[in-house]
């Protein structure tokens, strides 16, 4: 069988003000991913709007396809699309890590570190006949021309020394055509969201927390 794990991250490191980062995702078969971009694009074309995105959705910029709403509707919206997740996916894989006040990381840095846990928390409990392809965010910042060659001499690794053929492919590509990678923005955002300001929990962040967790702090 062949699944398909989708990550994207939130917070960085370079802005002081940021006190968390994540990168977060979710795993599923190919056919429940169909099932859930359909259930996913019909509430977008119910808002009339192409894409989610959490940092535009509060965002007063012209830009911003969710301008004109009045906050009740940002919020109902945000609500109905982490129901269609908790709905359609059982479990939240990936990594949130509190940043210290001085001696950060670079974004690379931590991103590369992250996105090691995440390849592990992708094969978790998965049959020795099981493949899993890992699907990441495009980041201007992050080269993935390396990740690639990476994430490939990895597979390799896995699969002379511990005859383990589990880990797939990696991708990147941009969120704003693959509904996963849209869930796994906005449940990057509220992981490190939480994890920055842990109270009072958003409603969110409670519907997240209440399925299967396969999260690192």
């Amino acid at each position: 069988m062949v699944l398909e794990a989708y990550f994207d991250e939130s917070g960085h490191p370079d802005d002081p003000n940021v006190h968390a980062f994540s990168l977060i995702g979710f795993r599923a078969t190919c056919i429940t991913w169909t099932k859930f971009n359909s259930t996913w694009n019909s509430l977008l074309n119910k808002y009339g709007v192409p894409y989610f995105h959490h940092r535009e959705l509060f965002s007063k910029s012209r830009k911003s396809p969710y301008r004109d709403w009045c906050d009740e509707k940002r919020k109902s919206f945000l609500i109905q699309l982490t129901e269609v997740i908790t709905r359609d996916l059982n479990s939240v894989r990936g990594v949130v890590k509190k940043l210290p006040n001085t001696g950060r990381k670079t974004l690379a840095q931590i991103y590369g570190d992250s996105y090691r846990t995440c390849v592990h928390a992708s094969r978790l409990n998965l049959r020795k006949a099981d493949k899993v392809n890992l699907i990441f965010s495009s980041h201007k910042q992050i080269n993935s021309k390396s990740f690639l060659q990476h994430h490939q001499m990895l597979a390799n690794a896995y699969a002379i020394y511990q005859n383990d053929h589990r880990l797939g492919t990696l991708q990147f590509k941009d969120f704003r055509g693959h509904p996963p990678l849209q869930a796994a923005d906005l449940a990057a955002w509220e992981f490190a969201h939480h994890a920055h300001q842990p109270s009072p929990p958003t409603y969110a962040i409670k519907l997240l927390r209440q399925m299967k967790n396969v999260i690192y702090y």
